[in-house]
C-alpha cells in the first residue's frame, strides 16, 4: 500500500513540474510603417515593446496571472493610438490557455491574429 502511495505522489509531482510556463504576448507590426512607444498594458502591468519596424514581431511572457484584459497603445506618424478607442473599445484576453498574438494592421487597427 505504501509503495502505491509513493508512486502516486511521485507521478503527481512530476506532472506538476511539467505544467505550462507563463502565457506569451506577441505583437507584430503589419502596418508598413515604424511604430514607436508600443505598450501592452492591463490594470496591473505595462510592458514596453519600444519601437517596431515594419514586419517586426516581439514576444514577452505574461508575468501577472491577475490580468486577463489587455490593451495596446502606440504612436505612428506623430499620432497616438489606443486599442481602447472611443468608438469601439478593444480589449484582448490572455491566459495560460489562451496565448495572445496581436497584429497592428495597415490601417493602424489592432487585431488578434
Amino acid at each position: 500500500m505504501k509503495f502505491y502511495t509513493i508512486v502516486l505522489i511521485t507521478v503527481t509531482i512530476a506532472f506538476v513540474g511539467c505544467s505550462r510556463g507563463p502565457a506569451k504576448i506577441s505583437v507584430a507590426n503589419g502596418s508598413g510603417i515604424t511604430l514607436s512607444n508600443v505598450w501592452v498594458s492591463s490594470e496591473h502591468f505595462a510592458t514596453s515593446f519600444g519601437t517596431l519596424t515594419p514586419g517586426m514581431s516581439v514576444s514577452v511572457p505574461l508575468t501577472s496571472r491577475l490580468d486577463t484584459n489587455i490593451w495596446v497603445t502606440f504612436e505612428a506618424t506623430g499620432q497616438k493610438h489606443d486599442s481602447r478607442g472611443e468608438d469601439r473599445p478593444s480589449y484582448f484576453e490572455v491566459s495560460l490557455q489562451h496565448q495572445l498574438s496581436i497584429t497592428i494592421e495597415t490601417d493602424l487597427t489592432v487585431n488578434n491574429r
